[in-house]
């Protein structure tokens, strides 16, 4: 590798590393998110399952 070659390296690997961590920042909170609303349908299904056993018993 020639000198010219590894300063450029040098300078593209903090940008890169900060857009990295930012894209995992975002899928983080969004899965985040995804498990809220994850959890929020599990209950309502498990409400309506209760609903359905007291209408069959």
């Amino acid at each position: 590798m020639k000198l010219g070659e590894n300063k450029a390296k040098d300078v593209e690997t903090p940008a890169k590393r900060a857009k990295l961590e930012q894209e995992l920042g975002r899928l983080t909170f969004e899965m985040a998110e995804l498990r809220e609303e994850q959890n929020k349908r599990a209950k309502r299904s498990n409400e309506i399952g209760g609903l359905l056993k007291g209408l069959n018993g």
